[in-house]
């Protein structure tokens, strides 16, 4: 299938601006997902990050917002990511992820687990 420059010229266009970035599009919600992952980190260490996305195979260091939106445009969405951390020499961790596993047959309530 050949590369529509067109489409990729209106992507860019709605990726600049928001007011013609509908609720219902695609770039939309994208930029508002990004925007919330990005909330939960250190603000002075936003970029650069690595992202991922199906058509790059790999994990690309990038170093805007508007550069991962670009990436995940151009995969056309699919398996898009971003690190919990910056590429960075030696990050310094602002974000903890934990997995609880909870069994319902437990006796012990998950607060006292904790």
């Amino acid at each position: 299938m050949p590369f529509n420059w067109q489409q990729k010229k209106r992507n860019e266009e709605q990726l600049m601006n928001k007011e013609n970035c509908t609720p219902s599009s695609n770039i939309f919600n994208i930029r508002t997902g990004l925007e919330f992952i990005l909330k939960h980190f250190d603000p002075n260490a936003f970029f650069p990050r690595t992202i991922r996305t199906k058509k790059l195979g790999d994990q690309k260091i990038v170093f805007s917002k508007q550069e991962a939106l670009q990436f995940f445009i151009d995969a056309d969405f699919a398996d898009c990511g971003i690190n919990a951390f910056p590429a960075l020499d030696n990050p310094r961790p602002d974000f903890t992820l934990i997995d609880l596993d909870y069994h319902f047959q437990d006796k012990i309530p998950l607060d006292k687990k904790l």
